[in-house]
């Protein structure tokens, strides 16, 4: 009887990555870490994980050996690690591989000599710098690395060790910016909320003898917010944008100042006068999405690759003005004949994943109050109250 064993190849997400470090010319113990490149470790047996990153010009993979307490790195060849180190090539069973994480590094291959500083961003293990050594006559690329220290690279030359004062170094070359695009949130996942937050206080008053529009001019600011969540193989901190908003940064919470002068007029009654609030209504949403993200690099050269992870947008979904009851200037006393008041002065139907302009229907919240304008039967107009309390309202936006 033959018995078929399945044995489950854990995913790059489920392993342990031990993200690869950059080389600072000056300060190698001090040098900064990839976003995009890690290492995964590995034994005789196992599959290699999703992105082992090859050698260049061949198929073979890159590995890394520790050995008297520093890493070398090496060529995977029959399923172990060849590295070299001071005047041999060694072999382990046991090693780490060099992964790109989601595909998502764009190498670049540096000339290196003893006489020349080291590129900047040259990937290491971390001790050493990852090189290779062309072979002029047959073009093939002898992987090993520089010693920095020595200011010599040692190269694995078949079962041999190759020296020289000259090498190519592995470069990895960070985008300029990234842009996310064919954004779709997830619905049966999406949370949103409302909150009420009030922006200032308003006050009218009619001091003539005759009926009058009254009006004034307020200033506010909105501070709204998008975040598009940490995704794996992106470098945090880079200049990003959507579809409909620019000048993000990724991996970051994006506050964004608005800034609008609101004019909100009342036909007072002689002698009266009413006080208000302007209020902001604030949309918090909260869903998974997917994407397309394109990395830009210095050169125009573009990689694209599908993501996912969390998004969250806090924007203003409605500006209103709630007003008291109007009253007489020379006691105090309120107007019988008119009552509260409630009128939208805006409200915003922009979706947070494309520039077009859609009406929706807003799910009941949770938490906070939503947007008049979502609520069944509540109109600008309804919210007036009498023909005197007639509110005037000027959309003064200066967006």
């Amino acid at each position: 009887m033959f018995v078929v064993l399945m044995v489950a190849v854990p995913s790059l997400t489920q392993r342990d990555i031990d993200m690869a470090k950059f080389y600072r010319q000056g300060a190698l113990l001090k040098s900064s870490t990839s976003s995009t490149l890690g290492w995964v470790s590995y034994r005789q047996g196992q599959q290699l994980p999703e992105g082992a990153v090859v050698v260049k010009g061949s198929n073979e993979h890159w590995c890394r050996a520790s050995l008297h307490g520093q890493f070398a790195s090496g060529v995977i060849r029959e399923d172990t690690c060849h590295y070299p180190f001071l005047s041999s090539v060694h072999t382990a069973n046991e090693f780490d591989v060099l992964v790109s994480i989601n595909g998502s590094t764009r190498f670049t291959y540096l000339e290196w000599d003893k006489v020349t500083v080291i590129p900047s961003s040259a990937v290491t293990t971390p001790q050493m710098i990852m090189a290779v050594l062309e072979d002029h006559d047959t073009g093939i690329f002898k992987p090993g690395f520089v010693d920095p220290k020595e200011k010599e690279a040692f190269f694995v030359n078949g079962d041999q060790i190759e020296r020289s004062l000259s090498a190519t170094v592995l470069n990895e070359e960070e985008p300029m910016e990234y842009e996310l695009f064919g954004i779709e949130l997830d619905p049966k996942r999406t949370e949103k909320s409302f909150r009420d937050v009030e922006k200032s206080e308003v006050y009218l008053e009619n001091t003539s003898t005759d009926e009058q529009i009254v009006e004034i001019e307020e200033d506010l600011v909105v501070t709204e917010n998008q975040y598009w969540g940490s995704v794996k193989g992106t470098v945090k901190g880079t200049i990003f944008s959507t579809p409909e908003r620019s000048e993000m940064y990724f991996g970051g919470h994006n506050e964004k100042q608005v800034s609008m002068t609101q004019t909100v007029s009342y036909l007072l009654p002689p002698g009266s006068g009413v006080k208000g609030k302007l209020i902001a209504n604030m949309s918090e949403l909260s869903a998974p999405y997917t994407a397309s993200l394109t990395a830009i690099f210095k050169d125009g050269f573009q990689l694209t690759r599908p993501v996912s992870a969390l998004h969250k947008d806090t924007r203003m979904a409605e500006l209103r003005v709630d007003f008291e009851q109007p009253f007489n200037l020379a006691d105090n006393s309120p107007i019988e004949t008119l009552d509260t008041s409630s009128t939208i002065l805006r409200h915003s139907t922009t979706t947070t994943t494309t520039t077009t302009t859609t009406t929706t229907t807003v799910p009941p919240p949770t938490g906070g109050k939503p947007p008049r304008s979502a609520q069944t039967g509540t109109s600008g107009s309804a919210a007036c109250g009498g023909a005197l309390g007639l509110v005037l309202l000027t959309l003064g936006f200066l967006l």
